[in-house]
């Protein structure tokens, strides 16, 4: 039974078949658009792929003349290539959706003020049923798509991890979008693996080149571990906060002088030997701090789960922050050469990298696109989580 008819049913009202519309109030429209609303009011409910589904649609309405118009909140991510309506009130919202091609979106309000409409829907499902979260009234050609769950049921949580509405594949949902839109052709691309993290940029800069102020918002990580200049560290670090990753001690006057423009370290050693016990105690000292109460820690020590001497590492730094392994990643199925993107770029003297394997073995990002390699290595599968791998078919 749909939630509606549960809520009827509890409070005694008659489910009118034709019941009056959502108001609405004027707003300017493009010619031809379809709205995406990718926000909603649980952040379990959010799809975080639609960049994806934005990138396969685009070619054909490009040539269509078709736009995407985001609806939401202010507060809400922009997704780059929407006309930005995030600024509208509901009413004039809703005058958006009433008038759009179709409306591409979330479990939340808008795909409901659009079956109202009669607008055409496509509705993704993670952490509720389609079945009775659906828009009551709806279109013969809307499309709902659930996620599978890897065969677990709905949660009904307000927060998931990982969210099972990633597992819906972004194709399926371009494909859902050019069927109700009577466009007759074929996405061509197959996901075979979405990193978690994969949309959740973050900028890893090697310290090799003077880094101009591009990537303005995005997450900045410094990789003194594949390069040490501290010069370029301190450049960066004036202008910009930014989390380092470092296996050698860093000039602790330089950490000092800009610690506000640190947003973490991570100190990787291979030993009890190569780990200086004195760089750990500043940190200790430096980069905790106290937030209501608890403490937090802008640093850990880390290293590999092979170490030799693991044990000698944890007991020299018992006083201080516990030591991180670093395990071992083992090799998702059917990854063996196939193309990938990634959000999460690294630099290299002015060049884009995809991995560390990619920087060492010098296969920069073509067209933001790269591959991954015969027999992938820790270098490569470290960043997994942040690549899209797929196949064009």
């Amino acid at each position: 039974m749909h939630l509606v008819e549960v809520y009827a049913n509890s409070s005694g009202v008659k489910l009118d078949k034709n019941p009056v519309e959502p108001y609405y109030k004027f707003a300017p429209l493009p010619e031809k658009y379809i709205t995406i609303n990718p926000s909603s009011g649980m952040e379990s409910k959010n799809y975080d792929h639609y960049g994806l589904v934005m990138d396969f649609l685009m070619p054909f309405f490009e040539k269509m003349g078709i736009s995407f118009v985001q609806l939401g909140l202010p507060k809400d991510p922009y997704l780059p290539g929407c006309i930005d309506f995030r600024y509208l009130e509901l009413e004039q919202s809703n005058y958006v959706v009433k008038n759009a091609l179709m409306h591409l979106g979330n479990d939340s309000v808008m795909g409901h003020v659009a079956g109202k409409y009669g607008t055409p829907t496509c509705i993704l499902f993670g952490p509720t049923y389609a079945n009775v979260c659906k828009p009551y009234y709806h279109t013969e050609n809307s499309i709902f798509i659930e996620s599978h769950r890897n065969g677990n049921r709905a949660s009904h949580s307000r927060s998931e991890n990982p969210k099972t509405i990633n597992l819906i594949n972004p194709e399926d949902v371009a494909s859902a979008v050019l069927k109700i839109l009577n466009i007759d052709e074929e996405i061509k691309y197959k996901s075979i693996h979405i990193g978690k993290d994969f949309s959740n940029p973050v900028v890893e800069i090697i310290p090799d080149f003077d880094v101009a102020g591009g990537y303005k918002g995005f997450p900045f990580v410094v990789r003194m571990d594949l390069h040490f200049n501290e010069e370029n560290l301190a450049r960066i670090l004036n202008s910009r906060k930014a989390g380092i990753i470092t296996n050698k001690p860093i000039n602790i006057n330089l950490l000092r002088a800009l610690k506000q423009n640190v947003a973490f370290i991570d100190y990787e050693v291979d030993s009890a030997k190569s780990c200086d016990i004195e760089f750990v105690k500043f940190l200790n000292k430096e980069f905790s701090l106290i937030d209501g109460g608890k403490r937090i820690s802008l640093y850990k020590v880390s290293c590999r789960d092979s170490a030799e001497d693991v044990g000698d590492l944890k007991l020299l730094l018992f006083d201080y922050e516990p030591l991180k392994l670093k395990e071992k990643i083992e090799q998702p199925p059917e990854i063996r050469y196939k193309r990938l993107r990634t959000n999460s770029p690294l630099l290299s003297k002015g060049e884009e990298y995809a991995s560390d394997w990619h920087w060492k073995h010098s296969y920069p990002l073509e067209d933001g696109e790269s591959f991954t390699p015969t027999n992938p290595e820790q270098d490569f599968l470290s960043f997994i989580n942040n690549f899209y791998i797929y196949e064009v078919k």
